[in-house]
């Protein structure tokens, strides 16, 4: 499954996706940045139904957002990319 983050901190993120997350469940998540993949691991503490979006021959797709906090040891340092802000 993909996601499209939101927000992103160091206790957590705020994502959006086309697939209900189950609230409790733990994912395993790979964060694809700049620099190196970053694999994280969290639980799921809330998942809403937000709308649709149009997805092929005319139909709709559902679209969900959920907060995820990771577990103890939170989200490594990450470095911006040279000119980055």
């Amino acid at each position: 499954m993909t996601a499209r983050v939101l927000d992103l901190g160091p206790a957590g993120a705020h994502i959006e996706t086309t697939s209900a997350l189950r609230v409790g469940a733990p994912y395993a998540f790979t964060l694809e940045l700049a620099g190196p993949n970053r694999r994280l691991h969290g639980r799921v503490r809330w998942c809403r139904l937000v709308g649709t979006r149009a997805a092929t021959a005319g139909e709709r797709t559902p679209v969900y957002r959920a907060g995820v906090v990771w577990n103890t040891q939170g989200l490594p340092p990450i470095r911006r990319p040279e000119g980055g802000r």
